[in-house]
C-alpha cells in the first residue's frame, strides 16, 4: 500500500500520469518490432497488444488512454521475420528503435522517418547474420520515467488533478504558486513521504506554464554520482525551463550540496528565465525553511473522495459505492496515492466481473495479503499432496503468465531440474498434455484458456512471494532466471519482455545487485561472469540475451529507488575492459540519454576509449540520438565539459559525433550556449577533429535555403574567436574543408566554399588590437 509508507517511486503514479517503473505490465505484442528489425504487419487481429492498452509502451509522459477491456483471446505464439535489406540514404541517418504498435514508431518520434521504412538500431546489434534468421529482441522499455514532459501529459494531469489547499490559490498565506513565481524557486514537502509531491510539482510547472511563459520546458533533474547543483550544468540560457529536483531519496551528501549551493544556484534562475521546484524529505523542512525562509510550501491533503471519484472507472456513482463498501472513512483519510490505489483496484475488481461493493471492499481490504493468502493457499494444498511440479508451475506460471503454455512448461521443467525435482512422468509418451497439466492448479486462481490469473496483480506477485516467503529458492530463483534465455532459446518478444520486467519487479524485494548481475550474465552470454572476454558475442541467441539485459536496465536506470545504484553500475562497465558490458552501457545509455543526457553521456565518454568498433559505433550512435532529441544548443552544453581532459580518443568520438549529428538536422542549433562551445573547442580540439566539426558545421549551415541561417553560421564561428589570434587562425585553417578553385565563378555555385570565403572574409575584417 501508499500512504505514509508506501514507495516514493509509486508517488509520480499518483494521479494516474505514468507508469511506475518496477510495475509489471502485461504481455505485449509478440510478433513483430523491437531493436534493429523491421516494422511488420500487425496481429490478425489489427491490435498491437493482445492483452489491451499496455501503459508502458506508449511516448514517454503522453496522456493515457482510456482502460481497455482485455481480449478474451490468449496470446498466439510469437513470430519472427526476415530482416529485410538496408537502406542507405546519402548522409548520416541515426538508428533508433522500431516499436510496432497502433502505427506507431514510439521510440523514433522526432525523426523524420519518410525516407524509409526500416530502422536499423545500433547498427545491427540487434540483426540477423547472412542467412541466419533474425533474433527474437525483447523491445527496450519506453521512458515511463522521462526526464521532460510534453504538454498534452501536463494538459492531461491538469484535468484529474485534484489541488491541495494553497497549492495554486492562496488561503491565508502564500500559494505554492506565488512563491516561485517570485523567488522562482518553491520547496514542497508533505507529512506523507509519498503525499502527491512529484505530481503537485508537476501542476505548478503546468500552471507556470500557463501564467507566466507558454515555451518553459518541463524535466527532471535525477541526483547522480558527483552531483552538483551547478547552473552551468542545469540550466540553459537559450532553453527556460521548470527543473524538478525529487530529494526524497537522496544521499546526505547531496542534500547537503543543494542546500549550500542553493543560494548561488538561484541567482543564475532570473538570469536563465527558468524556475526550480525542489521536493523534500520533512525531515528536512526544518532546516530549509531556516536558510531559505519564504520559500517552503507544506502540501495539504486534498479529499481523498474527490481523488477517488476521479481515477474511478466502471463505476458510476463513486460516493455511493464507498457508502456501501464501507470504505468511505479509509477513502477520506487517504493521501491521493492511496485514494488512488483503492480507485486503481475497484476499477480492477470490476473489470473482472465483481459487482457487489461488498466482495469489492473485501477484495481490497488489503490487496498485498489478500494475493499472499491466495498463494499460501495454493501452495500449501501442493505441499500437502506432495506435488512438487505443480508448485514449479505455479511459479512459471507467475514469470509468464499470459504466454504458450509449452513455454511456461519448458520453464517449470527448468525450475524443477535446477532444484533437483524428479518429474513424474519423464517419458513424453506418458507425460499429460500442457492443458492437462496446467489444470492441476486451483481454476478459482488460474485461467487455463488464457493462462493468466484470475486476479489483479497475482502474476506480478508470484516471484516476489516465492523470494520472500521461501528464502532457501533464493538461489534457485536467481539461476534459474539466469539460465532461462540460455536454455530456451525459442523464447518470443513477449516472454522475453516478461522476464525483464518480473527481474526488475524483484529488484524492489531482493536488491539491485541481483538485476545487475543478471544483465551482466545475459549481455556477456557467459553463465560465469569469472570467465574473462576479449570480443563481443553476438550470434543470434547473444542478440536475444543482450536485449532482455538492455530492458531490464533501461527500466531501472531511472527508477528512483534502484536507478541511482543502477547508474553507478552502468558507469562502473563503462570504465571495464570488458567489450560486451561497454556495448551494454552504450545502448542502454542509447535509451535513456534522450531524457536524462547528463547522465547517459557522463558514461558514454568513458567509452571513447573501447577497442572494439562495435562498442565506439554505438557510443557514437547514442550520443546523436541525445543530440536530436535534447536538441543541438543542449546538446553541446552536455558534452562541453569534455573538452576540459581533451584526450585524443574522447576528442574523435565527440568529433565524429558532432559531424553525424549535423548532418542529421537537429533542433536549436543556435544560441549563447552554441557560441560559448565552439568558443572551448578552438582552444582545446585537436586540429584534426576541429577542421571535421567546423566542416559539418559549414555543411550544415550550406544547406539551408535561408540567407540568414547561413550567415548566422558564419558569425557564430567569427564571434566565438574574441579576436584571439590563436582561435583566428585555428579557425582559418579549419574552415579549409575543401580546395577552393581559382575561378571565382564555381565559388558562388558552390555553398559550402562560399561560407569558407565568407568566414575568411569575416576574419580578415577583425582586428585583434581593437578587441
Amino acid at each position: 500500500m501508499t500512504g505514509a509508507e508506501g514507495r516514493p517511486e509509486d508517488d509520480v503514479d499518483f494521479f494516474g500520469m505514468l507508469d511506475t517503473a518496477t510495475k509489471g505490465t502485461d504481455l505485449g505484442a509478440e510478433g513483430v518490432g523491437g531493436l534493429g528489425r523491421v516494422l511488420a504487419e500487425e496481429p490478425a487481429d489489427g491490435r498491437a497488444d493482445a492483452l489491451g492498452d499496455d501503459p508502458a509502451e506508449r511516448a514517454p509522459n503522453q496522456a493515457p488512454n482510456p482502460a481497455v477491456e482485455p481480449s478474451a483471446e490468449p496470446l498466439a505464439p510469437a513470430r519472427t521475420s526476415p530482416v529485410a535489406e538496408s537502406m542507405h540514404p546519402p548522409r548520416h541517418t541515426e538508428s533508433v528503435t522500431g516499436i510496432a504498435g497502433d502505427e506507431n514508431s514510439v521510440a523514433g518520434r522526432d525523426i523524420d522517418q519518410s525516407h524509409t521504412t526500416i530502422f536499423q538500431n545500433y547498427h545491427q546489434v540487434f540483426s540477423a547474420q547472412p542467412g541466419e534468421q533474425a533474433a527474437e529482441i525483447a523491445r527496450p522499455r519506453n521512458r515511463a520515467r522521462s526526464g521532460q514532459w510534453d504538454s498534452d501529459a501536463l494538459s492531461a494531469l491538469a484535468g484529474r488533478f485534484v489541488t491541495p489547499a494553497g497549492l495554486l490559490d492562496a488561503s491565508g498565506e502564500r500559494s505554492a504558486l506565488q512563491i516561485l513565481t517570485h523567488w522562482h524557486l518553491v520547496l514542497i514537502t508533505a507529512e506523507a513521504k509519498t503525499g502527491g509531491q512529484f505530481t503537485a510539482a508537476l501542476r505548478l510547472a503546468q500552471e507556470l506554464r500557463r501564467v507566466e511563459d507558454p515555451s518553459l520546458i518541463v524535466r527532471q533533474e535525477v541526483l547522480d554520482l558527483d552531483f552538483r547543483l551547478d547552473a552551468g550544468l542545469i540550466l540553459d540560457v537559450d532553453t527556460p525551463a521548470v527543473v524538478i529536483l525529487d530529494l526524497r531519496e537522496a544521499s546526505g551528501p547531496d542534500v547537503i550540496e543543494v542546500r549550500n549551493h542553493l543560494v548561488e544556484f538561484g541567482h543564475h534562475l532570473t538570469a536563465h528565465h527558468s524556475y526550480l521546484v525542489v521536493i523534500l524529505p520533512v525531515a528536512q523542512r526544518r532546516r530549509f525553511d531556516e536558510r531559505f525562509p519564504g520559500r517552503l510550501h507544506t502540501l495539504s491533503r486534498p479529499p481523498g473522495e474527490e481523488v477517488f471519484a476521479r481515477h474511478v472507472e466502471l463505476v458510476e456513482d463513486p460516493q455511493h459505492l464507498l457508502d456501501e463498501s464501507g470504505l468511505l472513512a479509509r477513502v477520506a483519510e487517504a493521501w491521493p496515492p492511496e485514494a488512488k490505489e483503492l480507485a486503481d483496484a475497484v476499477s480492477e475488481a470490476r473489470r473482472a466481473g465483481i459487482e457487489s461493493a461488498k466482495e469489492i471492499a473485501e477484495r481490497i481490504a488489503d490487496p498485498t495479503d489478500v494475493l499472499a493468502e491466495e498463494l499460501r493457499a495454493e501452495i500449501t494444498r501442493h505441499q500437502a499432496q506432495e506435488d512438487e511440479e505443480a508448485i514449479g508451475l505455479l511459479l512459471a506460471c507467475g514469470l509468464f503468465e499470459g504466454a504458450p503454455a509449452d513455454r511456461i512448461l519448458a520453464a517449470s521443467d527448468l525450475v524443477l531440474g535446477m532444484s533437483k525435482t524428479q518429474v513424474r512422468h519423464p517419458d513424453p509418451l506418458l507425460r499429460p498434455g500442457v492443458t492437462t497439466t496446467l489444470k492441476r492448479l486451483s481454476p478459482g486462481l488460474f485461467n487455463v484458456r488464457r493462462r493468466t490469473f484470475t486476479l489483479p496483480d497475482l502474476g506480478s506477485s508470484v516471484l516476489t512471494y516465492f523470494w520472500n516467503e521461501h528464502p532457501a529458492l533464493r538461489r534457485t530463483i536467481r539461476e534459474w532466471l539466469k539460465a532461462l534465455p540460455f536454455t530456451i532459446d525459442d523464447l518470443g518478444q513477449a516472454e522475453l519482455e516478461r522476464l525483464a520486467d518480473r527481474a526488475a519487479d524483484l529488484a524492489a524485494e531482493a536488491g539491485v545487485e541481483v538485476i545487475t548481475e543478471l544483465a551482466q550474465d545475459w549481455a556477456t552470454g557467459r553463465r560465469n561472469r569469472d570467465v574473462p572476454s576479449t570480443a563481443i558475442p553476438n550470434s543470434r541467441q547473444d542478440q536475444t540475451r543482450r536485449s532482455v539485459a538492455v530492458r531490464l536496465l533501461t527500466r531501472t536506470a531511472v527508477d528512483p529507488i534502484l536507478g541511482r545504484a543502477v547508474r553507478e553500475k552502468l558507469w562502473e562497465w563503462s570504465r571495464t575492459s570488458s567489450p560486451d558490458l561497454q556495448l551494454l552501457v552504450a545502448i542502454v545509455c542509447g535509451e535513456i540519454g534522450p531524457d536524462f543526457p547528463r547522465v547517459a553521456l557522463t558514461r558514454i565518454k568513458h567509452l571513447a576509449t573501447a577497442t572494439e568498433p562495435l562498442v565506439r559505433e554505438n557510443a557514437s550512435a547514442a550520443m546523436v540520438r541525445v543530440g536530436r532529441e535534447s536538441g543541438f544548443a543542449t546538446f553541446l552544453r552536455y558534452v562541453e565539459g569534455w573538452l576540459d581532459r581533451p584526450d585524443a580518443d574522447r576528442m574523435e568520438l565527440l568529433a565524429s559525433s558532432i559531424e553525424r549529428l549535423l548532418d542529421a538536422e537537429p533542433r536549436n542549433v543556435t544560441g549563447e550556449g552554441v557560441r560559448e562551445f565552439w568558443s572551448r573547442a578552438l582552444d582545446a580540439m585537436p586540429m584534426h577533429e576541429i577542421r571535421r566539426v567546423v566542416g559539418a558545421w559549414l555543411r550544415h549551415g550550406a544547406r539551408s535555403a535561408s540567407p540568414s541561417v547561413r550567415g548566422d553560421s558564419v558569425e557564430t564561428l567569427v564571434a566565438a574567436t574574441e579576436g584571439r589570434p590563436q582561435r583566428m587562425a585555428r579557425l582559418q585553417w579549419a574552415s579549409r574543408v575543401a580546395a577552393i578553385p581559382l575561378d571565382p565563378a564555381f565559388v558562388e555555385d558552390d555553398p559550402v566554399n562560399a561560407l569558407v570565403q565568407l568566414v575568411w572574409t569575416r576574419l580578415d575584417e577583425i582586428d585583434p588590437g581593437q578587441i
